[in-house]
């Protein structure tokens, strides 16, 4: 830039041969190569994330940071106007967060990609206002500009099968499947809610086993797989997958599933204990509750 053209400049007055030039060329590729790793890092952090098990603020984080190693000034743009509408929703001013992303979706010149996670961001934001059910005219929104967006179609699935729509949530995974046949996420959603919400144990496992051939750390997927065995009978294999998740990560769905397995295998204190702390993050959950009943 003109910051390394004047310093080059200061560099010939002073007189300074050609080993220095030399040097500095070798410190900038030094410099450069770092860069490039860093990007690559964050890259590989960020197509590891899924959606269900990550808040869509750190995925933001983790964004910024790929952009200041290696984006232009519209991608920074967006993403401030995003994190901005995500710190004044967290504030509990949920206008002035949604009033920031509309300006975000009616800027033409607006990263493509930016203005796609907008309507994610005001989907999740009014999901979790006194409206909920008004999350999903919002990703039709999105829709409407990104046809067939797998992220905006995973988003109308959740939202569709939290509006008991089961049918359509389904359909919306299966389409991401089709299209993309190694995405873990939506194969491990279509599993479980073909689990949860049909009991289709045996339709299930293929799809959940494709999932986890793809993402053998996901704890959602270990959740999904270890809850799928138990409910068909495969208690030991059930436990030490859901071992494996609650290991991973501490969730009260992990825990209301991993408290069935210890339950069934007739080690009870145990069950009670795991349930307890599931029961402490969040004591609303609503497998935790069958669980407890």
């Amino acid at each position: 830039g003109q910051a390394q053209a004047t310093h080059a400049a200061q560099v010939g007055e002073a007189g300074v041969g050609q080993d220095h030039h030399r040097a500095l060329r070798l410190r900038l590729q030094r410099h450069q190569r770092r860069k490039a790793a860093r990007a690559a890092f964050v890259r590989q952090k960020l197509a590891a994330l899924h959606a269900d098990e990550h808040p869509v603020h750190l995925r933001f984080g983790l964004q910024g940071l790929l952009l200041q190693l290696e984006a232009g000034p519209q991608r920074w743009l967006g993403l401030a106007q995003l994190r901005l509408a995500l710190s004044r929703g967290r504030l509990g001013r949920l206008d002035q967060a949604l009033d920031t992303l509309h300006e975000l979706q009616a800027d033409l010149s607006a990263d493509g990609e930016r203005v796609r996670d907008s309507y994610l961001l005001e989907a999740e934001l009014v999901a979790r206002g006194p409206e909920p059910a008004a999350a999903l005219p919002v990703i039709e929104r999105g829709l409407a500009v990104f046809e067939g967006d797998p992220a905006l179609l995973y988003a109308r699935a959740m939202a569709r099968e939290r509006a008991d729509e089961v049918d359509a949530a389904l359909a919306d995974l299966r389409q991401i499947i089709d299209d993309n046949p190694r995405d873990a996420r939506a194969l491990n959603a279509y599993a479980y809610t073909l689990a949860e919400r049909r009991a289709a144990y045996e339709e299930a496992l293929p799809f959940v086993k494709r999932a986890h051939a793809l993402a053998p750390d996901s704890a959602a997927v270990l959740d999904s797989l270890g809850w799928i065995e138990l409910k068909l009978g495969r208690q030991a294999r059930a436990l030490e997958l859901l071992t494996q998740a609650w290991t991973l990560m501490k969730d009260p769905e992990i825990a209301a599933h991993l408290g069935e397995a210890l339950w069934a295998q007739g080690r009870r204190d145990e069950a009670r204990q795991v349930w307890r702390e599931g029961e402490a993050l969040d004591p609303d959950n609503p497998s935790l509750r069958r669980a407890l009943e």
